[in-house]
Parts: structure tokens; C-alpha cells; sequence
């Protein structure tokens, strides 16, 4: 079976058990009416996005929710994924379109890193004796 012909309507059990790369993985996803997890293929990793009807409504990885979370899956391009039809988030982290998520990630990683502002100054003491 050719994954584009999946019907939308069909079961999760009948779903091919296939791992795709993360933008196939979300194409496919957005295919579906309800519910859809993509969740990383590899068991030492945790990484799992929920897609309702064209949204995302959930990313978590290694403690990050929301946007950091979806900067995070989407810069790990050698990760692959399982796409799980009707599977519902224990929580909802966010509600944004994937291809509106892609360009706040591009414009994060594009923003230049302000350096830490201290403001110590000769009567700042160490915390630590030196």
C-alpha cells in the first residue's frame, strides 16, 4: 500500500507500521481528521508531536514543551518517526499550524544571541571563596 492512499478514516490498528522522516511524518498526519502522534522511532529518545486536524496541539522532548520542543525535533534530522492515528495528548501545549511553527523555529534560530548582561562591578563579591 502507498501511503498516499490511505484513507483518513481508517483505524489506527490498520495503519502500516512505517517510520518516516519528520516532514512525511507530518504531511501524512495533516492528512488525518482527528488525532495523529508522531513519535521518535527510537527508544532512547523521547520526542512526540500530536497534530489535530492540521494542528499541532502538542510537542514535548527531553523536558521541552511547546515551540522549544518543536525547535528541538525538528534540528534532529537523523531521527525518524511513527505516525500513531487517534492517539490524543495527556496535554496541550500549543494550537499553531505546522508551517507557521517552522518559520518561528527559523526566526529563532535566525534572531542573534544577546550576550548574559552582568552588572558586576569592584564591590561584587564572589559567591565562592577563590
Amino acid at each position: 500500500m502507498v501511503l498516499g492512499e490511505m484513507n483518513a478514516n481508517r483505524s489506527p490498528d490498520t495503519t502500516p507500521a512505517v517510520t518516516l522522516p519528520l516532514h512525511a511524518a507530518v504531511e501524512l498526519a495533516q492528512r488525518w481528521r482527528g488525532p495523529v502522534r508522531i513519535a521518535a522511532d527510537d527508544p532512547e529518545v523521547f520526542a512526540e508531536l500530536f497534530l489535530n486536524r492540521g494542528c499541532v496541539i502538542h510537542a514535548e522532548v527531553a523536558g521541552l514543551l511547546g515551540v522549544p520542543a518543536v525547535a528541538a525535533i525538528a534540528g534532529a534530522a537523523e531521527l525518524r518517526f511513527r505516525v500513531e492515528p487517534g492517539r490524543w495528548p495527556r496535554r496541550c501545549s500549543m494550537l499553531a499550524p505546522w508551517d507557521s511553527l517552522l518559520r518561528e523555529v527559523a526566526r529563532l534560530r535566525a534572531a542573534p544571541r544577546a550576550a548574559a548582561v552582568r552588572d558586576d562591578d569592584e564591590t561584587t563579591l564572589p559567591m565562592l571563596p577563590g
